[in-house]
């Protein structure tokens, strides 16, 4: 073994291998590079579409937080207006109930006193027992 490596052909091969292991790390190396170029361009690419000023993700994302507290805030104001409006409904559907108890209550009054005044006829003379009604009559 020692007399190969000290042999005639010893530098010759040294010196392939030595040109093969440079041709090999070049290769290594400029693959590198490549992947180091193309990595960097598309880490430019994705910097461009997050932070491009009318496009950037981080416009589109700003531009649906704002949205989103505006949707809030109307959504807001429509469920208050919601809860206004059935508040003024139900007062105004209590009203409706009163006024409908007060026409019931009027009508049987009316009613009853119609009856009354069926009730009555007249016997003798017909403008006193008028006179008795008007004086007998309940408002």
């Amino acid at each position: 073994m020692w007399a190969f490596i000290t042999g005639p052909l010893a530098g010759p091969i040294f010196g392939s291998a030595l040109v093969l292991s440079l041709i090999g790390g070049a290769v290594v190396w400029a693959e590198g590079s490549w992947k180091i170029a193309s990595l960097e361009h598309d880490k430019a690419k994705l910097e461009a579409s997050i932070s491009d000023p009318k496009t950037g993700f981080a416009v589109r994302n700003a531009q649906c937080e704002t949205n989103i507290a505006q949707l809030s805030g109307a959504l807001t104001r429509s469920n208050q207006s919601i809860g206004d409006w059935q508040a003024r409904a139900a007062a105004a559907t209590a009203r409706a109930a009163k006024a409908i108890d007060a026409a019931r209550a009027s009508t049987r009054a009316a009613s009853d006193q119609a009856t009354r005044i069926l009730a009555l006829q007249p016997s003798g003379d017909v403008c006193k027992a008028a006179l008795d009604l008007v004086r007998n009559a309940k408002p």
